[in-house]
């Protein structure tokens, strides 16, 4: 148990330290992949990377002890929300999710898929199946409303939904989706009452997803 735990936070300050090296590298001119690791001091994004680094510490403590996931759901989890804050980040900041970090899903999607059938045996029909049906439909649903409403919903929004429900299944992304919604419905209306908005303003939605998905860990996803 000591190991697992120790495990979970050096890859949460792993996970930490890559999402901060790539939120920092992203506004520099003339990049070059080998400057990505020569990570510069910036205030809001080191802010912003503590919280999310608490954040993951604590909802892999109260999903392993609380909601008794497992160590490898625990890891996942970690993963996902490092992805998660880097998309709000970027999201909020470009109002774009970049096609890299969809990419880089896909890739944890892969890992998860093969550890889970690789290690743990869990049949590969029935891994792949809970992956079909979450990406497929929800992904699916979402990148057809996109292309039929774009100013609605955003091709990244889909895609990013489509990564998710490949890792976590039908019923969970559905609550992912839901709450990240009403998230999303709520700070539009206190913004619009405030003034902040308009309401044809383009509101980024990979921030609330981030939001939706760690109250979701919290409610027993």
């Amino acid at each position: 148990m000591i190991w697992t735990n120790l495990l979970g936070i050096l890859l949460a300050l792993l996970a930490g330290y890559l999402t901060y090296a790539y939120i920092t590298f992203l506004p520099k001119e003339g990049k070059r992949f080998k400057t990505f690791f020569k990570v510069d001091l910036r205030k809001r994004e080191l802010v912003f990377m503590l919280i999310i680094l608490v954040t993951a510490l604590i909802t892999g403590a109260y999903g392993r002890y609380r909601n008794e996931y497992t160590a490898v759901q625990c890891y996942l989890n970690i993963g996902v929300l490092f992805l998660l804050a880097a998309m709000a980040w970027v999201d909020y900041r470009e109002k774009i999710i970049p096609n890299h970090l969809i990419l880089a899903g896909l890739v944890l999607w892969l890992l998860e898929m093969g550890i889970e059938v690789f290690l743990l045996h869990t049949d590969i029909r029935m891994a792949l199946a809970f992956s079909a049906l979450g990406g497929g439909i929800w992904g699916g649903l979402l990148i057809i409303i996109a292309l039929i409403a774009k100013t609605a919903l955003g091709m990244g929004d889909a895609k990013m939904f489509l990564v998710i429900g490949l890792i976590y299944g039908l019923n969970n992304t559905y609550s992912i989706l839901l709450i990240s919604l009403l998230v999303m419905a709520i700070v539009s209306i206190v913004l619009l009452v405030m003034k902040r908005v308009e309401r044809k303003s383009t509101i980024p939605m990979a921030p609330f997803v981030l939001i939706g998905f760690t109250l979701c860990i919290f409610l027993g996803m």
